[in-house]
Parts: structure tokens; C-alpha cells; sequence
């Protein structure tokens, strides 16, 4: 990379021979980050490093958060929630079937864990950053814990140190049409289990979506009487104690006493109890919210994050990638494009070029970005990686001697025919087609003109400082 002044051109970042990029270890933010996107299932989740000595995890809020807020608003007060009679045989089925001391099916909003029916829970509202539902909401198909009290994440959770004394805990999400998962309906119990057969899951999760096929449900008054036979509470035999086995990713757990308890009650927080870290966070949003305008708001954080943290250059880039390949035509379907992350076939896809980069800077702050030339592998390769990039160079005549460069926002990839496809044209047969495999996303790169080594604290603060940028102007 070079600046130009008139004819002549000063050296900003050492070439390919004399530089070194290495990879950017695993932190808590970028773990929270992973944890956050909703793509897998996190029953079983190994305690990282960087989370060692960790004995209660707060669950972060969902990737997508704004949207979910906004579908969990359209069903908190929905007129079906007042016909106690299906929900509550809902919950009393399940104890019985699965044989456990308690139920609840609840909402998760912004900041609380609202419960609309249970047993033996003992509250109608619980903060999120305590709630064992929070991680279950982010977790694909069903949340599942064997033993509580031998959980990292949970084992300091006073849901299971006290009462209602969780060991096993089964959550399944409650998904809206759009997608977005507004709560949980869980079976938990005082004791831990040695596994759960995976069709019984299978049995929660046709009662979470019957769940939702009642509230999605228009109700009118002459008949919800008969609401209250739906099949579904019907649905719930005797339940078995035998031929329990673990499968796959399952994972479970739960304690207490077993006998029925009334715990109070609506437990909150007040505005003391929230920490300086969320404090700082709410302060950048409002600010960042308030400019209104993503360029503007990319080179507002920039200088936040130059002066914050110390850097002599910082920058928000928009990077995109395109990447030819071919696949057999009888694997690809009659579209134009489809999502490469669920597409079936991407091992048989086969690389037949080098991949084009188009990047743009959003937002900079340290110096003009107007006449800079961007060397593209360096944002290429922390866009590929993992969790980002350090820079470092030893070489003499160049202005930048060490930085970060972080991924903190990448748009769902897709495969795209090179040559549309037309439903009504002529078959053509071929024995293969080309595609392009076009991702792309946004990054942050921090650079200092003397060398310096950084901290997981330093690279914890940028990220978390970017997230809100992303937050508020490109994941909603």
C-alpha cells in the first residue's frame, strides 16, 4: 500500500517478502460473537481457553437481535396467551411424559426472561443475563444439558445452585414464520440424567411448533372453548423411564428437590446493576444511532477507536469476493443462485480460477484514504481467517510497522450461474456450468507506526466497539 503526493510515492505497508501476517488466537468477544449467530447447536460446547476458570457464562444476545425483538413484541400479548387451559395441559402433559419436576414455555424480550406458563419454575419474570433459556434461544433445534452442576457455563447459574435447583434442562425454540426465535418451551428437573433418547426431542419440538401454530392462530371468542381439545394436548402418552441413550450432539441436565415450590417472584434489575462494560456499549450505540448515517458513523468510530485504544491509523472497510467455479449441471438446481452454506453439493464443486477482490473504505480516521492503493491479500486474508489478521515489519522507510485487521461482518455467501438461468428457454444440455462463489462482508483494520504487541483486552475492546456499528447499520 502507498500514498501519493504529486510524483512521489512514501511506502505504508511493507510488500509480500517483508512482512508478517499471523493469525488472531480465539478472545471472549469473538467466542460470544460465534456463540451469538444461532448456526449451531450448542448443547455441548468446550470451555475455550480464554474462558478458563469460567463458571457462569451470560449468554449474549442473538446476531440478529433487533429483528427478534421485533417479532417477540408482535407475540408478548397476543390474545391466545389468555386460554390458560391448552397451555397449562401443554406443560402438566409434558411433566408426565417425560417424567420431570417442571415446565415452562416463556418469551425472551431485551432484557428479561418472560415467563408466560410454568411449573415449578417459581417466577413470571427472570433477568436474561441469568436465564438458561438466553442460551437457548441461540442454539439450533434444542438446547439440551445433561447435569447442570458439572456445566461450565451454568454451574454458578443460581437456577441451579438454588432453587428451582436445574440439573437437567431441555429447551426447545419457539420460531415466528420470519424465522427469528421469540422463546423457549422447556422441560427441566431436579436431578441429572445419563442421556435422553433423541426421538423424545424430536416429540418436544412437534409440541414447540404447535405451540407456535396456536399463537399464529387468529382466535375468536366463540371459539376458544374449543380451543382447549386441540389434539395436541392429546398427543403426550405415559412417559417411559426406560431406553434412554445419548445421541449425537445431545446434551442435558437439571437438579432439585422434586417436591412443588412457589419462589418469588419478579426478580429485576435495576439500572446499578448493570455493569460499566454494558454501560460504555449503550453510550456508543446512542451515539453512533444518533449520527444516522453509516459512512459518517464508520469514521466517527474510527477516531473513537484510534484515541481509545492507540492507534495511529484505523479504518472500516466493505470488502467483496468472487471466486469462479464449475459443478455438474444434474447437481446444481434450476436457479440462478443459491446459499452456498446449506448447498449440498459444495465438495463436488471444483476451483477454476483465482478469486477478484473489490474492497471500499467505508469510514477512516489518521489519514486520507482518497489517494491510498490497497494491497487486496491483506484484506483477503483476514476476511478468510477465522477470527483476523496481526500485521507486523521489521523493514525500515515503512510508515506502519504493526496492526490488526478483524472480520466483523460477512453477508451469507452465494453460488451464482455465470449465464442466467431462463425457466422458459430451450434445454440445453451440459456436462457442467460455471458459477461464481460471491461473499463478502466488512472489516476493521488498526494499524500503528511503531511496533507493538496486542492484547486479547485490545483486540476484546475494537471488536466490541465495531459489533455496535454492525448492530445498528448492516445486520438489521
Amino acid at each position: 500500500m502507498q500514498q501519493k503526493h504529486g510524483e512521489e510515492c512514501i511506502p505504508v505497508f511493507s510488500d509480500h517478502t517483508s512482512r508478517i501476517i499471523s493469525s488472531i488466537p480465539l478472545t471472549r468477544s469473538l467466542f460470544m460473537d460465534a456463540y451469538s449467530k444461532g448456526k449451531w447447536n450448542l448443547s455441548s460446547v468446550p470451555c475455550p481457553p480464554c474462558f478458563e476458570g469460567t463458571h457462569l457464562l451470560k449468554a449474549p444476545e442473538s446476531y440478529n437481535e433487533a429483528s427478534r425483538i421485533k417479532a417477540v413484541d408482535l407475540y408478548m400479548n397476543v390474545e391466545q396467551w389468555k386460554d390458560s387451559g391448552i397451555f397449562s395441559d401443554i406443560i402438566h402433559k409434558s411433566i408426565k411424559k417425560f417424567q420431570c419436576s417442571g415446565a415452562s414455555i416463556s418469551l425472551v424480550d431485551e432484557k428479561h426472561q418472560i415467563v408466560k406458563y410454568q411449573h415449578s419454575l417459581g417466577f413470571k419474570e427472570w433477568p436474561r443475563k441469568l436465564s438458561i433459556d438466553a442460551h437457548a434461544i441461540l442454539s439450533t433445534g434444542f438446547f439440551i444439558i445433561l447435569d447442570a452442576s458439572k456445566e461450565w457455563r451454568l454451574e454458578n447459574n443460581p437456577l441451579v445452585r438454588g432453587v428451582p435447583n436445574i440439573k437437567f434442562y431441555l429447551g426447545i425454540p419457539l420460531v415466528a414464520p420470519s424465522g427469528a426465535v421469540i422463546g423457549i418451551f422447556a422441560i427441566f428437573d431436579v436431578f441429572p440424567r445419563q442421556d435422553f433418547e433423541e426421538r423424545y426431542v424430536a416429540v418436544l419440538q412437534r409440541t414447540a411448533t404447535e405451540i407456535m401454530e396456536i399463537l399464529n392462530t387468529p382466535v375468536r371468542k366463540e371459539l376458544q372453548s374449543e380451543i382447549k381439545n386441540e389434539p395436541l394436548v392429546r398427543r403426550l402418552g405415559r412417559a417411559t423411564s426406560q431406553g434412554f441413550s445419548i445421541n449425537s450432539n445431545l446434551v442435558f441436565e437439571k437438579d432439585g428437590s422434586g417436591t412443588p415450590y412457589s419462589q418469588n417472584v419478579n426478580f429485576r434489575l435495576s439500572k446499578h446493576d448493570l455493569d460499566e462494560e454494558t454501560k460504555e456499549s449503550d453510550k456508543l450505540w446512542k451515539a453512533l444511532a444518533s449520527i444516522g448515517n453509516s459512512k459518517l458513523a464508520a469514521a466517527f468510530l474510527s477516531k473513537l477507536i484510534s484515541d481509545r485504544y492507540g492507534f495511529n491509523f484505523v479504518y472500516i472497510m466493505e470488502i467483496r469476493v468472487s471466486e469462479p467455479y464449475q459443478i455438474a449441471s444434474e447437481l446444481f438446481p434450476a436457479e440462478n443462485k443459491v446459499d452456498a452454506e446449506t448447498y449440498r453439493f459444495v465438495g463436488d464443486l471444483r476451483r477454476t480460477g483465482d478469486e477478484t477482490i473489490r474492497t471500499r473504505v467505508l469510514g477512516s480516521y489518521g489519514m486520507p484514504t482518497e489517494n491510498l492503493k490497497f494491497d487486496p491479500s491483506v484484506h483477503f486474508k483476514s476476511f478468510v481467517s477465522e477470527f483476523g489478521i496481526f500485521y507486523k515489519s521489521h523493514e525500515n522507510g515503512i510508515r506502519f510497522k504493526s496492526g490488526i485487521c478483524l472480520p466483523f461482518f460477512r453477508y451469507n455467501p452465494k453460488l451464482v450461474r455465470r449465464k442466467p438461468y431462463f425457466a422458459n428457454s430451450r434445454f440445453r444440455s451440459h456436462k457442467s456450468i460455471d458459477l461464481y462463489l460471491r461473499s463478502g462482508g466488512f472489516l476493521i483494520a488498526a494499524f500503528n507506526e511503531k511496533e507493538r504487541n496486542f492484547f486479547e483486552n485490545n483486540i476484546n475492546g475494537v471488536f466490541d466497539d465495531v459489533s455496535v456499528l454492525r448492530k445498528i447499520y448492516m445486520s438489521n
